[in-house]
Parts: C-alpha cells; sequence; structure tokens
C-alpha cells in the first residue's frame, strides 16, 4: 500500500508543474502534469479503500473523506459509473442540474474554503448573465427615487460603469480507470470531486491573477485600459520594485489604489490583499514580517497596514501581487447549465481509462485597474526595527515625611510639594524617605541645617519654614513645610 502522505507531498508538486504548465501555454506539459496528477488521485483512493478492506472501519473512511452517501447521491454516482462503463452513448449534460444539491454546494463551498484567494474575492453566482451595471462614482451608495418609478430611470449614483461578462468556459478533464469504477459510487465521488474541484480551482486562480481576456478572465495583473490584443489580450502591467515592506513602501502602494480609473477618489480602503508565491511566503514575506516582542515572543505578519496574506501557486516566485479584494468581481453562472463530455469510449488519453470534460462558466475581472498591484520581490529584504534602550529616569521624590507633634492640613503626597500645619511643641523631629535609595536628602528649619530623623527647633509665634530637599543625580525636588507656632507676629 502506498503511503497518503507520500501521495499528497506527490501531488503537490505535480500541481506545482500542471501551474508551470499553464504559465508556458505548453500543451503537451500540461497533459503530462495532469495525467500525474490525477493518477496520483487514484492511487490515493485506492490507498484508503485497501486500508479500509483490512479494517471495515467507518471512522478511518470519515476521517479520508469518504463519507456515506445519500440515496440521491447514490442514485447520481451510480449513473455516472454507469455513463462511465457505457461511454459510446455521447454527451453527458446538464451537470449542475442532474449534479444533487449537497454535492454542488460542496463543491462551491469547499471551493472558498481550500482557496484563500478565491474566499478574498467577490463571488457571484449570476446565471446567463452578460453585463454588470456598477456604480464607479468614490463610494457605494443607494439613491433616493419616488415609489413606483421605474428604477432604469431613477439611478442617481454614478458614473456607473458597464461592465461586459460574458461567460468564458473553464474546462478540465478527468480520467477514470475501469479497477476504479469497479469500487463502487462511494469510492468514485471523492476522486470525481476532488479532481473536478482542483482543476477548477487551479484553473480559477491562474485566471484570477493572469489571465488575458481572451476567451478567459482578466487578471489583476493585467491593463484593461490598454489596447487589447486578440491573440495575447491585455498586456501586462509594468512592475512595481519593492525592497522592503516599510511605512514608506506601503504608503506609496496605498496611495496608488485610492484613485480610481474614472479620477475619483475611494476611501473605503479598509485592508488589502497580499497574494504571493508560497515558497516566497516563507522565504521573504513571513521572516519579514515575524519579529520578537520585549517579552520575548514571536508575533507574525506584521504589515503597516492591514493584510491578508495568501499564498497561491497562481503568482509566480519573485512576483506578487497586492491590492483590493473587494474590488474583483467573479461570476459564476452556466450557459446551459454545465455539462459533462466523454471521449466516445475511444480512451483518447490513457489506455484502460475514461476521460470526462467538465465545463465551468463564469468571468471575472477587477472593477479598476488602479486597485492592483504588480510587485517584483526578488530584492525584498527584512526590515530590522530599530530598538533604542535608554537609562531609565532618575527618581527625586520622598515616600513618607513625618513631622513628630505637628498637624499637617494634608495627608503627605510624594507628588505635592508645599503643605501648611501647626505645632504645640517647640520641637519637631523630622524623617524623612526618599523612593530611591540611591537619592540624598537636605533638611533645613529657618535655614539651619537639620540631620534627617533628628529634632529641630520651632521658634513660638512665628511661622516656621522647613524644607527638605531631595538630589538623585540630575534629578531634584524641593517639598515646603509652613509650621505655624502660636500666634505670629
Amino acid at each position: 500500500m502506498k503511503n497518503l502522505d507520500t501521495l499528497k507531498a506527490l501531488k503537490d508538486m505535480q500541481t506545482a508543474n500542471i501551474f508551470a504548465a499553464l504559465k508556458e501555454n505548453n500543451e503537451e506539459k500540461l497533459k503530462e502534469a495532469m495525467d500525474a496528477w490525477m493518477q496520483t488521485g487514484m492511487d490515493e483512493i485506492k490507498a484508503v479503500h485497501e486500508e479500509w478492506e483490512a479494517s471495515h472501519d467507518e471512522a478511518v473512511l470519515e476521517s479520508r473523506g469518504i463519507k456515506m452517501l445519500t440515496a440521491e447521491e447514490t442514485k447520481y454516482w451510480d449513473s455516472f459509473i454507469e455513463k462511465a462503463r457505457n461511454a459510446a452513448q455521447g454527451v453527458y449534460e446538464g451537470l449542475m442540474e442532474q449534479l444533487p444539491t449537497t454535492e454542488y454546494k460542496s463543491i462551491l463551498e469547499d471551493l472558498k474554503y481550500e482557496s484563500p484567494l478565491l474566499n478574498a474575492i467577490n463571488f457571484e453566482f449570476a446565471g446567463p448573465v452578460i453585463k454588470w451595471l456598477v456604480d464607479d462614482s468614490a463610494e457605494q451608495r443607494a439613491t433616493w427615487h419616488a415609489l413606483n418609478t421605474p428604477i432604469t430611470k431613477e439611478l442617481f449614483g454614478g458614473p456607473f460603469k458597464e461592465m461586459s461578462m460574458v461567460l468564458c468556459k473553464l474546462t478540465a478533464f478527468i480520467y477514470i480507470s475501469n479497477d476504479m469504477l469497479d469500487l463502487g459510487p462511494r469510492w468514485v465521488r471523492p476522486y470525481a470531486l476532488q479532481l473536478l474541484k482542483n482543476a477548477i480551482k487551479y484553473g480559477l486562480e491562474y485566471s484570477i491573477i493572469s489571465g488575458t481576456g481572451v476567451d478567459e478572465p482578466i487578471g489583476v495583473i493585467r491593463d484593461f485600459n490598454a489596447p487589447f490584443d486578440k491573440v495575447k489580450g491585455y498586456p501586462v502591467k509594468e512592475k512595481i520594485k519593492v525592497t522592503e515592506l516599510s511605512i514608506d513602501t506601503y504608503a506609496g502602494l496605498l496611495a496608488g489604489f485610492t484613485v480610481k480609473d474614472s479620477g475619483k477618489t475611494r476611501d473605503d480602503i479598509s485592508s488589502v490583499l497580499f497574494v504571493v508565491n508560497p515558497i516566497d511566503y516563507y522565504t521573504k514575506i513571513w521572516s519579514s514580517t515575524t519579529f520578537m516582542t520585549p517579552e520575548g515572543r514571536y508575533i507574525s505578519d506584521v504589515f503597516p497596514y492591514p493584510t491578508t496574506v495568501v499564498p497561491s501557486i497562481a503568482v509566480s516566485a519573485g512576483d506578487a501581487v497586492m491590492g483590493i479584494a473587494k474590488d474583483y468581481y467573479f461570476a459564476l453562472g452556466s450557459a446551459k447549465g454545465g455539462q459533462i463530455e466523454d471521449d466516445d469510449g475511444k480512451s483518447l488519453f490513457l489506455e484502460d481509462m475514461t476521460t470526462f470534460k467538465t465545463k465551468l462558466y463564469g468571468n471575472g475581472m477587477a472593477m479598476n485597474v488602479s486597485a492592483w498591484a504588480y510587485l517584483d520581490i526578488t530584492e525584498l529584504t527584512r526590515v530590522v526595527p530599530l530598538v533604542a534602550t535608554t537609562d531609565a529616569p532618575l527618581d527625586a521624590t520622598l515616600t513618607k515625611v513625618t513631622l513628630s507633634d505637628v498637624d499637617l492640613n494634608t495627608t503627605f503626597d510624594r507628588l505635592r510639594a508645599n503643605y501648611q500645619g501647626t505645632a504645640e511643641a517647640a520641637t519637631s523631629t523630622i524623617t524623612a524617605t526618599a523612593k530611591d535609595g540611591d537619592a540624598t536628602i537636605a533638611i533645613t528649619c529657618n535655614g539651619t541645617s537639620v540631620t534627617n530623623g533628628q529634632a529641630a527647633t520651632l521658634t513660638n509665634n512665628k511661622v516656621n519654614k522647613i524644607v527638605v530637599k531631595v538630589t538623585n543625580g540630575n534629578a531634584e525636588k524641593i517639598y515646603k513645610f509652613d509650621i505655624t507656632r502660636g500666634t505670629p507676629t
């Protein structure tokens, strides 16, 4: 039995090969990568099946994603297997309509859950929609108009941008060997759905980042305000070289996002999306945004502005894209409910296999070219925060002062400098305690020096001036006590 962890690692490598072939537009390499990827997918399911055959432990299957099927799901996948065994019957149409609702929702939900990039942007189920009318003003706002008035006459917002969203086909192939079909619907389902889901996910991620606009979505690295080439599509934006993720660098990038293509200013940039190749994330981004706190804890993803980092192999190593996630719209739809076609029983791709082709309909583009920046991070370096240490300020305050046989007008407070009081006795013992033990204390009574902790002589019928001076380096504080004895003359 093949090791499942080894198969997963192999699949990740094969996924990278698929993206490389897509970027090179190399059909031969793409076919080779897809063949290897799907074979590994079948090996995974077979490995789980062998594991289950040895124990018949349902908990093992649940942990591997092999769930119990509902009656509706069993019926569908039985018909799917029958279709595969009789491939010569032709085209199997209506995937979106005939696929059980639970399965359809599972695909869409899993796509967003498993892909941080797809989860971040705006997805809409648009059906057969071909145009969007979008408010391109400085802010998205509701409009006031009279009741029972046709809405088309009362669109007071704007200016409005009409976005053509003719649905394009995203085509993916899945190969199912005859021995896989023999395992039954419960085993065919996870294989078929996982491959379909991943093929769609990778196709969508690639098109959202790099799509040319030629029968496919327009990627965020494309300048759709520039002239369109029928073969090459829209040109790639000029890269912005980023060597450090400093406040100044971020400020410059954010400033570029604030002006829409229409010239209007946006003020709704609450956060940005930063999409980067997984290798670059760990070797450049993670290391550049991870710091140790004074308490000795590491904190990661520290950016000058709220930022969500999304690793994606749809972005080439050394590149990154940064922009406003909600500015990119993707419409999912279906021209005919979607469809799966087979290869008419000829097994064109691999021996002893039936080939199925699925088509997902949709289109997407950014609202504004200016909402996304294409970055060159090949020379990105870590910004090391400067930490300066200084001596703590010296303290020259008292924590306590007592004057025996003296009634002060208020309780002593180390931050308060002046006090008044009365005394009946001819002497008063003065004791002062400094907050810092290194501080020196000098006491005088009517100009005469008094040793700390000793008695001072108080003159009768006079306001006696007691001064306590605390010195600690260059810090100094003076406390004054006006003590009246008898009736001053």
